[in-house]
């Protein structure tokens, strides 16, 4: 599996949270520390990985969560609490359609290649 960078964040709790959010879509998070700050620990800054081509889960996992209209079925509700809902909620849809073999090749949790 190829990774890529996608986000840095301000410390270890952050990262965690995008990490739980971004996996409920099927899609693994590596969280590791930013080799370019000189802090330690759970409080040094942190930077995620997503597997190449799934960058847009993470994508519309953060425009959700911000309040903005996500793409797909599932909209943000205009507040950062509900828009995290509807983030969480989508990407459980995703993951499950795709458990049920519902999602075309190239859709958003589709199969790809």
């Amino acid at each position: 599996m190829s990774w890529t960078y996608w986000k840095t964040v301000p410390n270890l709790i952050v990262a965690e949270m995008w990490r739980g959010v971004v996996e409920l879509g099927g899609c693994p998070v590596k969280i590791l520390v930013d080799p370019n700050r000189f802090e330690e620990g759970i409080m040094a800054p942190h930077r995620l990985f997503v597997p190449r081509g799934k960058e847009f889960i993470a994508e519309e996992a953060m425009r959700a969560w911000s309040g903005e209209a996500v793409y797909g079925p599932a909209l943000a509700a205009g507040t950062h609490e509900r828009g995290l809902i509807a983030a969480i909620e989508r990407l459980v849809a995703i993951r499950e359609a795709k458990r049920r073999g519902e999602l075309p090749p190239g859709s958003p949790g589709g199969r790809q290649g």
